[in-house]
């Protein structure tokens, strides 16, 4: 029988009952050598708020036995995926053991034979409650706990978890015994354990021990691209460390490339990937800062989602959003890729803009009623328009209030659970303004609204003609020199309604939305718009460009320009356009 979805009233009534003191978790991949079973036993310290009250604990393996507080219990009872637990007492130990056949399908763990050398490796996933599929737990985000993993593997597997092993000893009947120290508090979701003959490497960069892994067959291809890894992973952890006021609080940080994986997971200090990231030929410049990107967006997850988790899957946007946002912002502020802003335009935020605005929108954040509809409403809006919201947050209370913001919502809630209105209200704090109804009109609204640049004035319309968002914008000024398109001045606007005056420099072209900074549609009047169209190929940065010919391809869609004049700008554009991904995008 599949188990049951966690309900989001069933999470509120068990999190108002259960307070988790730690999990102590020992598991035997010996089986997985050359079979397909693990075994495990979980034992969970927790305290009842309310003793003599009833819950259960999630187990959707294969149950061996279980005891709460020295007392056996029926396994009969068990019933899709919950053991239930009668008549707590103030302080309880459940030890479960459970066994797992089900090691090839990927939920929750997968086992794999490598075709090329028929060297077997095992790694685990558990977002959003994938956990219970291996080992007893109390599986939803708000019932965080320390974990301390003891792991027996074959003698020739390396073994990684979310911290460093204290010792690792022989065992009499085979195999060793990894055992590794305790976690911080996490939630279930974030706690890793991965093993096979992997291929290490280290190095200390920025204070951190770092260590990445692949399997033996990618070494060369891996060890090629191995400096530029820790380089980035040095230069992002210092970044996020010195922005969001708070060091990532452990040595070891580790990165496992794992084969038969789709993208990768935010485990908290032990991230895995899909091996399919690694280069098997000289990497080229689309490659490395797509790398660059997920290396850095998994990273931030660490203070957000991993430090600091969502209560629900309601903000499960927010959590993505955010570790997107915070990746080109890392990118461009700390890495060679300088110019993650235009990739991001042409290569992810034209594909929310086209679903946007399109019969298929809603607002970002939706209600989530159990776990199995966390991921439904998932896709363009809620992952790149959010990411875009955010950064229009930034600009908009200002860069500093923002990270302000990001500090006091870090330092007061490390290791603890969190909502949206946590976090909007650390914003609101830090910029002195009340950011609820800013909230609802950019969460809780669809569709997208039309800036237009016309007789010293931007008029906003709302999506269907409706009443706008506040946006806050700069306006790029350009003078033509010999050789192109200089700015020669910024005019950053508040826009607070239809209508808000602007004064603005004499310039040869007035670049609405420069820096790309908020999520609308840009339009000017037609002087205006025949200076974009002609000067789009001489403005100076790929981001300007960017913004260029999309305003100009939203035009064409929504029969406003011609497509001959369209094809002329984009030609002269792409004549000119050295950045490779963004190139790509305009030549669909």
């Amino acid at each position: 029988m599949e188990p049951r979805s966690l309900t989001r009233p069933e999470a509120e009534a068990r999190a108002a009952v259960v307070a988790v003191d730690r999990y102590d978790i020992a598991v035997d991949l010996r089986g997985l050598f050359d079979g397909e079973v693990l075994e495990t036993t979980s034992t969970i310290s927790f305290r009842c708020l309310s003793p003599g009250t009833d819950t259960f604990v999630d187990c959707a393996a294969h149950v061996r036995s279980a005891v709460l507080n020295d007392e056996p219990l029926d396994l009969a009872t068990i019933e899709g995926g919950r053991i239930p637990l009668p008549g707590l007492l103030a302080d309880n130990v459940l030890v479960v053991t459970a066994t797992q056949s089900d090691t090839a399908s990927g939920a929750g763990v997968l086992r794999t034979v490598d075709p090329s050398d028929k060297l077997v490796y095992v790694w685990t996933s558990f977002e959003p409650d994938e956990a219970r599929r291996l080992w007893a737990c109390f599986d939803q985000p708000d019932l965080k706990a320390p974990h301390r993993f003891t792991v027996m593997a074959h003698e020739t597997w390396t073994v990684t978890s979310n911290t460093a092993p204290d010792s690792v000893a022989d065992l009499a009947l085979g195999g060793r015994l990894w055992t590794f120290a305790d976690t911080p508090p996490l939630s279930t979701y974030v706690v890793v354990v991965n093993a096979g003959p992997f291929h290490e490497i280290r190095s200390e960069r920025s204070g951190y021990d770092l260590g990445i892994y692949c399997r033996q067959s990618l070494r060369d291809s891996f060890e090629r691209d191995a400096e530029e890894l820790f380089t980035v992973t040095g230069q992002g952890l210092a970044f996020f460390g010195e922005r969001f006021g708070l060091p990532f609080p452990q040595r070891r940080y580790d990165q496992v490339f794992v084969p038969g994986m789709g993208g990768a997971m935010e485990n908290w200090g032990c991230v895995t990937w899909g091996d399919s990231l690694v280069a098997r030929t000289a990497p080229t410049y689309n490659e490395r800062i797509y790398v660059a990107n997920v290396l850095l967006h998994e990273m931030a997850h660490q203070w957000f989602g991993d430090l600091v988790t969502m209560r629900w899957w309601d903000d499960l946007w927010l959590n993505e959003a955010f570790a997107s946002w915070a990746a080109d912002w890392a990118l461009t502020s700390a890495t060679t890729f300088t110019d993650a802003w235009a990739v991001f335009l042409a290569q992810f935020k034209t594909v929310g803009y086209r679903d946007d605005m399109g019969p298929a929108s809603h607002p970002i954040r939706a209600e989530v009623p159990d776990v199995a509809s966390a991921t439904a409403n998932f896709d363009a809006i809620t992952y790149i328009k959010g990411s875009s919201v955010l950064k229009q947050l930034a600009a908009y209370v200002g860069e500093d209030a923002f990270v302000e913001g990001l500090r006091t919502y870090f330092r007061d809630h490390a290791y603890a659970n969190t909502s949206l209105d946590d976090l909007m209200g650390a914003f609101g704090a830090a910029a002195g303004e009340d950011l609820s109804s800013w909230t609802r009109d950019w969460l809780d609204r669809a569709g997208t609204d039309t800036l237009t640049l016309t007789d010293g004035r931007v008029e906003a319309v709302g999506p269907d003609g409706g009443t706008p968002r506040p946006h806050r914008v700069d306006i790029g000024c350009y003078a033509r020199t010999d050789t192109g398109l200089e700015l020669v001045e910024t005019v950053p606007v508040h826009l607070t309604g239809a209508s808000t005056t602007v004064a603005l420099p004499d310039a040869d072209l007035h670049l609405l939305n420069d820096g790309d900074l908020t999520f609308a549609a840009v339009r000017a009047d037609a002087e205006t718009t025949q200076a974009l169209l002609d000067g789009a190929a001489d403005l100076p940065t790929a981001l300007s460009r960017g913004l260029a010919v999309t305003t100009a391809w939203d035009m064409v869609v929504k029969g406003e320009l011609a497509s001959p004049a369209f094809l002329d700008s984009l030609l002269a554009v792409l004549r000119r356009e050295l950045n490779g991904l963004v190139a790509a995008w305009h030549h669909r």
